[in-house]
């Protein structure tokens, strides 16, 4: 697996654990609301898989 999916998947594994924890009223946090306060997040994300993939050729 590259980096760039193991970034993804990570990404996608904590967003399916934070998404369970709020189903089960553990956490109290909308999801709008985190997208909306680390969508940022995701564009760097995917500026570094970018960077990495680059760098392998």
């Amino acid at each position: 697996m590259n980096k760039g999916g193991l970034i993804w998947g990570l990404f996608f594994i904590i967003l399916g654990i934070g998404w369970t924890l709020e189903n089960f009223n553990i956490i109290d946090v909308s999801t709008i609301d985190i997208l909306v306060r680390f969508w940022p997040v995701i564009l760097i994300g995917i500026g570094l898989d970018i960077i990495f993939k680059n760098r392998k050729k």
